[in-house]
């Protein structure tokens, strides 16, 4: 039986959530399907995603000083297991492989980058190792705390909270049911928004680990009620109008008139 590249891609993922947690996005057409495992390496992700009508292992670091250096270790390392880029998708920069066993593969270089100790290892692997949501949350007020001190507010991302997804997920990727779009149902820029003000402020520690603790929560939701949230109601990046700390987290959700079982 043959499979359309989306559907290849979407199979790879269902085998793959088996074992590891994969973040998937998509436009309202599935022209844009890619699903990202963000390592606990600094800067690394593994990616599937279809380019010119196939399914890739692309290998996404970005942290630019370095990524020639880093590219070129990790690749040599996946050489002697039998893994070369090809030429046709590839570029220096994201060097991407095509396979006929994409799960396993995928697993091959996940595997090659987290078991480099040549890599810094990121936030992400001192929550893993040294306590979990909490640990996680206290990173996210302790980075925003010391960004609002030393004025560099503008550089935090959104890494610190994609470390903690599957902690905080309320639902589960299913592409049976079209629920294939991980949403943060507080968003990620709103809420650190949120945290710089609180901190600015004068706002405890506490009551800024009570904030995140409280908002954030991801739900996977279907790409047409994504585009409902982002495009029609334009609450991409912003909560309902009036909304406060202590008022439902899910508001947009209940605006695009989306159940989740809270």
């Amino acid at each position: 039986m043959l499979f359309t590249p989306q559907e290849e891609l979407r199979n790879c993922v269902d085998i793959l959530n088996k074992d590891i947690l994969l973040k998937s996005f998509e436009d309202g057409q599935a022209r844009r399907l890619r699903a990202v495992y963000s390592t606990s390496k600094s800067h690394y992700d593994v990616e599937l995603l279809i380019k010119l009508g196939e399914v890739g292992i692309r290998i996404a670091y970005r942290n630019t000083p370095t990524r020639e250096t880093n590219n070129t270790l990790l690749l040599n390392k996946l050489r002697k297991q039998g893994m070369f880029v090809d030429s046709k998708v590839s570029s220096p920069m994201f060097p991407t492989f095509l396979s006929e066993n994409l799960a396993e593969d995928f697993l091959k270089v996940v595997n090659c980058i987290e078991s480099t100790p040549e890599f810094e290892d990121s936030t992400g692997n001192t929550w893993k190792v040294n306590g979990g949501l909490e640990a996680g949350t206290w990173w996210i007020v302790d980075a925003v705390r010391s960004a609002v001190k030393r004025g560099h507010t503008s550089a935090l991302g959104r890494d610190m909270y994609e470390c903690l997804r599957s902690k905080v997920e309320v639902n589960r990727y299913d592409s049976d049911l079209g629920l294939t779009w991980g949403e943060h149902v507080v968003p990620i820029d709103f809420m650190t928004q949120e945290l710089v003000r609180m901190c600015t402020k004068g706002a405890s520690e506490d009551i800024m680990f009570d904030f995140v603790m409280r908002n954030h929560k991801v739900v996977y939701i279907t790409p047409t009620q994504a585009t409902r949230i982002d495009k029609y109601l334009k609450l991409q990046t912003v909560m309902t109008e009036g909304w406060k700390d202590g008022d439902s987290p899910f508001a947009r959700l209940h605006a695009a008139d989306i159940g989740i079982e809270e």
